[in-house]
Order: structure tokens, then C-alpha cells, then sequence
């Protein structure tokens, strides 16, 4: 056996490469140069898609879906009043308690459980039947500083009657315009 004769194994063979056609001979194959187009198996995003992501969309699709619209208030019980033994019942003296963790939280007092105790609720949201329960306790309800200001001044109006009442304002009108005449102009008569 001679050096001459030794040939490769059929396994060790590669086989010739398949050269494309095109641009310079197995380079760019007429698909231009380099870039996602010019690979096989190419897949670019259309367009369309983008735009579409730029729409506003409806509250409460996508990743917000489960949050609520707004804030629910937290519901306190009557039960839990009870249990707290405070005489003036606030939403600072519910911070303090623990029952809510900021003084801007929404707060809503519920009549569920029973009090025996009389409490004052000062600022604080009531239900009806809560408000009810509180009182037939011998509680006090105190609802917010806006709707006491205009009992206030309701109260003034009923002590003096003979305060001075505020007339209503008469519209000025406006001057009159002259009424354009209606006739047309003559034409000029040709000479």
C-alpha cells in the first residue's frame, strides 16, 4: 500500500457545498447584503402590530384587569368599635388603633355586630343602619364639616329673618341693532 493510495473514508467525506447564485457567486444570492432579510427563515414583525400597541385601551384589559376602579374603603364593624373601648372615634384615633395604616385611607363605618357602649363618631363615614345602632346606644354621629357649615347658615336664616336676602341679578340687555334693508341694489344701467 502506497501513500498515493490511501483514500478518506466515506464518513469522513464532506460533502461540497451548496453555493448559492446571485450577487458575487455564493455570497449574497440576490438577497441584498447581510441583515434579517437576507437569512433564511426570516420573520419580522409587521407594522400594523405597533401601531396597535399605541391605542388606548379600555380600563380594565391587559395587565390591569384585576385592579379595582377605585379605592374600596376599608369596612369597620360595630364589633370592632366596641372592642377598640375609645369614646371619640376619628380617623386619626383609627390610625392609632391600627385599623388603618394612613389618614387618607377611605373608612366606612358598617352595622354589623352590636354596641352596647356609647361612642362619639367624628368625621367618619356611617352606614344608615350603623348610624342608627350608634345612636340607640346613646351615641353621637357628627357627619362632615361641609353639611354642619350649611346647617349653620340655615339656623342664621331662621334666628333673623329680617337678614338682608340677595336679589337676583337682572341681565343687562344689549343695544338694539339697526335692521339692514332687505331691498337689493339696483344694477348701474350701461351706456
Amino acid at each position: 500500500m502506497l501513500i498515493n493510495e490511501i483514500r478518506k473514508p466515506k464518513s469522513q467525506k464532506r460533502p461540497k457545498a451548496r453555493v448559492g447564485r446571485g450577487g458575487k457567486r455564493g455570497y449574497s444570492s440576490g438577497k441584498g447584503t447581510k441583515g434579517q432579510k437576507s437569512r433564511s427563515g426570516h420573520k419580522i414583525r409587521p407594522a400594523v402590530r405597533d401601531l396597535l400597541q399605541r391605542l388606548p385601551r379600555l380600563r380594565g384589559r391587559g395587565q390591569h384587569k384585576n385592579y379595582p376602579k377605585s379605592d374600596t374603603p376599608v369596612l369597620i364593624r360595630l364589633s370592632d368599635l366596641e372592642k377598640l373601648k375609645i369614646k371619640e372615634v376619628s380617623i386619626p384615633s383609627l390610625k392609632t388603633a391600627g385599623i388603618i395604616t394612613a389618614t387618607n385611607q377611605k373608612v366606612k363605618v358598617v352595622a354589623t355586630g352590636e354596641i352596647k357602649s356609647p361612642i362619639t363618631l367624628k368625621y367618619v363615614p356611617v352606614s344608615a343602619g350603623a348610624k342608627q345602632a350608634i345612636e340607640k346606644a346613646g351615641g353621637k354621629v357628627i357627619e362632615k364639616a361641609k353639611k354642619q357649615k350649611a346647617e349653620k347658615v340655615e339656623e342664621k336664616k331662621e334666628e333673623n329673618p329680617k337678614a338682608k336676602e340677595k336679589k337676583p341679578v337682572k341681565a343687562k340687555k344689549a343695544p338694539a341693532k339697526k335692521a339692514k334693508s332687505t331691498a337689493k341694489p339696483k344694477p348701474k344701467a350701461k351706456k
